[in-house]
């Protein structure tokens, strides 16, 4: 035990810093355990790319640095992280972005949050979804009834119920199957796919590299992804090997 359990709640650390806790209120804890920035934040979520976003007292959002201080005040509905320089928010019931000076530098329009990877981002208009660049402009026509993020230069999508298909960067299908039930961003080379109820890996060629044999998986993280057979959860390698296996509580992310 590094850090003894002594907080109300405790979120992953980011960025050296773990939002924790304390009489009702967040604050931040530095890895030794001691308190970095006090707790006096209503609503805290962990630090990236140097901001955190916050709720205070008035129900607006807006984000502090590692100070503690405000670096951007609070005045819209509704956040969320920064990702490649640029952060969504929300104003009267729209999403658009701000940058880390505060400034809007795409007017709210989405439904739904904006956040960037690869130098794009999904957004919805309407039933439709696309991809704009970072001046707000369609790099990719709204013709999607789901979209991923770009990871590893290609997105997954799906035109009809089922997200079955990849793109590259310019809107071209490079994958995509009739078998796939349900697909997920490639990590390392390697993206899960459903195939009949099971989940396995392909590879950039579209081929099975892992057999679906998997009642759940997430994609490969330092050469490991977690899944899924029955309540059993554990690890296996880019071969499909189990190398970890146990039955844990915590469930991973994507």
């Amino acid at each position: 035990m590094i850090i003894s359990p002594r907080f109300e709640e405790a979120l992953c650390f980011t960025e050296g810093l773990a939002c924790v806790t304390v009489g009702g209120y967040r604050g931040y804890i530095d890895k030794t355990g001691e308190m970095a920035i006090d707790p006096k934040f209503e609503s805290s979520m962990p630090f990236c790319e140097g901001f955190a976003f916050q709720g205070f007292g008035n129900e607006k959002y807006g984000f502090i640095d590692k100070s503690g201080e405000w670096a951007i005040e609070t005045r819209f509905d509704d956040a969320t992280y920064f990702t490649e320089g640029l952060a969504s928010v929300a104003v009267d019931g729209k999403w658009g972005c701000i940058d880390k000076r505060g400034e809007m530098v795409i007017k709210p329009f989405s439904r739904f949050p904006v956040s960037f990877s690869e130098g794009l981002a999904w957004a919805q208009i309407g039933k439709k979804w696309g991809y704009i660049d970072k001046t707000g402009a369609f790099a990719i026509p709204l013709r999607y009834k789901s979209v991923g993020p770009f990871k590893e230069g290609l997105a997954c999508v799906g035109m009809g119920e089922k997200m079955n298909s990849f793109i590259d960067k310019s809107g071209k299908v490079v994958i995509s199957s009739k078998d796939f039930q349900a697909v997920q961003p490639f990590h390392e080379g390697l993206a899960a796919v459903k195939i009949k109820e099971r989940w396995g890996f392909i590879n950039k060629r579209g081929e099975v590299a892992i057999e679906p044999a998997f009642d759940d998986a997430f994609g490969f993280s330092e050469g490991l992804a977690a899944v899924w057979v029955g309540e059993k959860r554990g690890f296996i390698n880019k071969k499909g090997e189990i190398v970890k296996a146990g039955r844990y509580i915590w469930e991973p992310t994507a």
